[in-house]
């Protein structure tokens, strides 16, 4: 199903009169289908990065991703955590992020289904590190590198960022 989509995002690209790149665009739409997809709320990038309310930052990759760097804060997950197992503050919503959002669109899914307020970072760490958000390591260093899944995600990283795929993610992902 997903080189379907894939391609119905494509077509739709082929569509549009006035774009900026065509990298950006089809991105953007890629991230968007995603929440449309598990019909999720969203927040943008930038929007993120100047709220002022309380939440809790749900990183849901696997660990080779988190391994190269991570959104200062989060709470590192599995993509196939229980949504119960995950801890935040009674009331206080939480922001799920991937690489690029289809993992986080689907454990948002999870946790609203639960009844916890919840909303999926629209692009993941690709948009919020292209939106000028701030990276820190395992060891928790500033740096640059963007683990972006595979290598068609991690070309939309965009300088001073650097997207990687190595350590390459394990094909031994729970169901």
């Amino acid at each position: 199903m997903g080189k379907y989509f894939f391609a119905l995002i494509l077509a739709v690209l082929s569509c549009q009169k006035h774009v900026e790149t065509a990298e950006d665009i089809s991105f953007d739409a890629m991230a968007t289908g995603f929440a449309t997809r598990f019909e999720v709320p969203e927040i943008q990038a930038s929007d993120f990065l100047s709220r002022s309310s309380s939440y809790t930052l749900v990183d849901a990759r696997t660990p080779e991703e988190q391994s190269v760097s991570r959104i200062p804060g989060a709470i590192l997950v599995r993509p196939d955590t229980d949504p119960a197992s995950i801890p935040h503050r009674p009331g206080e919503k939480l922001v799920v992020y991937c690489a690029g959002g289809y993992r986080s669109a689907r454990l948002t899914a999870r946790l609203l289904e639960a009844k916890v307020d919840a909303v999926n970072l629209h692009g993941g760490i690709i948009a919020y590190a292209n939106a000028g958000g701030s990276l820190v390591d395992p060891a928790g260093k500033p740096t640059h590198r963007v683990h972006g899944y595979n290598s068609a995600f991690a070309a939309f990283v965009k300088a001073p960022n650097i997207g990687v795929v190595d350590p390459p993610v394990s094909t031994n992902k729970a169901p």
